[in-house]
């Protein structure tokens, strides 16, 4: 398989710190009761090594308190051939009450969520770890050309369809880790390539969690969709599915040779989308 030409370079702190400060839209991962990874798309604000952001009552106010997360933010630019992806790490806690508390400064940042409905309680990741990366392409793709609706699974393997950059969330000593990655979904399974590192020894025979999103504000539309399966090694597996997915044009952004392939088999697949507020 031939190796995608391009240069890769590791991220200062200084220049995570930066991305962070200049974007308002990430990804949080958890880990459930079940020992699961979970994706959720946050809008958030980071300041004096704090991520923040506004919720209500659920999933993520259930499971981040008093929990070691990671949170991720990406960018991916096809026509200039040139990405980033910037991942912290660190221990969330819930920072809605008491008011006079060190941290109940942090409930005056300016976090503005884009989806609909009440977020009154707020979550503080104190970040202790921070990576990223960057990378150019040496062969760019062509650029392509206040409702809250749960998305039906016809809906979201549609939009799974439709995309090629997702997130995966594995866990790693008992804490979940985000890394992005190029792919193409068939029949109920997310197919991408890999090198030696993290995802291959993590991941298979795993449970794991794969997310997409996107935010459309010329539309005033935003949706997310979240896989949760099983990873399996298929980089040498002789049953017909399996040879199947390898024939898959799976393409990765990053440079480097990526020969060993991985499979999500889909257990569930769930999704949302909701109307902007006008601005």
């Amino acid at each position: 398989m031939d190796e995608r030409p391009g240069r890769l370079e590791v991220l200062s702190d200084a220049e995570c710190v930066e991305l962070l400060q200049s974007h308002s839209l990430g990804r949080l991962a958890l880990i459930d009761k079940q020992s699961r990874p979970l994706i959720f798309p946050v809008n958030y604000f980071f300041e004096d090594g704090i991520v923040a952001f506004r919720t209500a009552p659920g999933t993520k106010l259930d499971l981040a308190p008093g929990s070691f997360v990671s949170f991720e933010i990406d960018d991916w630019d096809p026509g200039h051939g040139v990405g980033w992806s910037v991942l912290a790490r660190g221990l969330a806690r819930d920072i809605t009450e008491p008011r006079g508390s060190p941290s109940a400064r942090i409930r005056y940042w300016p976090v503005q969520p884009l989806a609909p409905g009440s977020r009154r309680h707020w979550i503080g990741v104190w970040v202790e770890e921070i990576t990223g990366r960057k990378f150019e392409s040496a062969e760019p793709d062509s650029p392509e050309q206040a409702d809250l609706e749960m998305l039906s699974e016809d809906d979201c393997m549609r939009l799974l369809q439709s995309q090629s950059l997702g997130r995966v969330a594995i866990v790693v000593d008992g804490r979940p880790q985000i890394l992005p990655v190029n792919y193409i979904f068939d029949q109920g399974v997310v197919v991408f390539r890999t090198a030696a590192g993290l995802k291959l020894a993590r991941g298979p025979l795993r449970q794991v969690a794969f997310e997409i999103d996107r935010v459309d504000f010329q539309n005033r539309v935003a949706w997310s969709v979240m896989v949760q399966g099983t990873a399996q090694r298929i980089t040498d597996t002789i049953d017909s599915r399996s040879e199947r997915l390898r024939r898959l044009p799976v393409k990765p952004a990053a440079p480097g040779t990526r020969l060993e392939w991985l499979a999500i088999y889909s257990d569930h697949i769930s999704g949302r989308r909701f109307k902007l507020p006008r601005t």
